[in-house]
């Protein structure tokens, strides 16, 4: 199937509708069972804020709630800058979750250090939406982290077994699904528990590929910084003022 297809407004739009059409029920990490039509969808915030904030927008129209994750150590944003926060605030007000993706890489593999900053990365989201942080996410976990039956800072995190073995898993990570897309998943087949976990970049920005969207999100990205260095040093000279 062709890239630009699958992952789209228009396609994300339609694979919310067949977990409708199916009958499935939109919930959080707080289902306790799998063995219902039950639907989690993850939202890890890598890249782009503004593209999470305009999936969230269109879920809300679409009379659905997810859960997003945002990292708080971030090379791609800062989740103080005003238009951040006023990111992750809205998608709160819009009715979805808001999750720690923690990135667990930064810190070892000693469990009781994972504690210790999960913990404080946690209190910094708390301290953003106003509530408590009931969820953490892993980025790109460490193979001791998968399928990890523990709680994490004392919350549940998405890769423990329940969530990552016992719910039927997948993820368009890298731009395409692993182990199949949804609706070919032998859970949504019987009407079971699922966990979709999906990326805001590769359904919000424009690009057939994965690799062009990247290049559009670095692109929009370069112009956002210009124009703020542009608006915060008098010394700086676009290409028009240098001719």
């Amino acid at each position: 199937m062709d890239q630009g297809n699958e992952f789209s407004v228009a396609s994300y739009k339609s694979l919310i509708s067949k977990f409708l059409v199916a009958n499935y029920r939109f919930c959080d990490f707080n289902q306790k069972t799998h063995d219902e039509s039950v639907v989690i969808f993850r939202h890890d915030v890598d890249f782009s804020t503004q593209a999470a904030r305009d999936m969230a927008g269109l879920e809300a129209k679409l009379g659905i709630a997810s859960t997003y994750f945002f990292l708080v150590r971030s090379p791609f944003y800062n989740i103080f800058e005003p238009k951040t926060l006023d990111h992750i605030r809205e998608i709160n007000l819009l009715g979805h979750s808001i999750g720690l993706h923690f990135d667990a890489s930064l810190y070892g593999e000693n469990l009781n250090c994972l504690d210790y900053m999960a913990n404080h990365e946690c209190d910094i989201m708390e301290k953003i939406v106003g509530s408590r942080v009931e969820f953490i996410s892993f980025h790109r976990p460490m193979r001791s982290l998968l399928g990890l039956d523990k709680k994490v800072a004392g919350r549940d995190h998405a890769y423990s077994n329940r969530f990552f073995n016992d719910f039927g898993y997948v993820s368009d990570s890298l731009g395409e699904w692993r182990f199949g897309s949804p609706e070919q998943h032998q859970a949504f087949g019987s009407g079971k528990g699922m966990q979709v976990l999906t990326h805001p970049i590769w359904w919000m920005t424009e690009g057939q590929t994965p690799s062009e969207k990247i290049k559009n999100f670095i692109a929009k990205t370069f112009s956002q910084v210009s124009l703020n260095v542009k608006n915060n040093c008098n010394v700086y000279l676009n290409d028009d003022e240098n001719v």
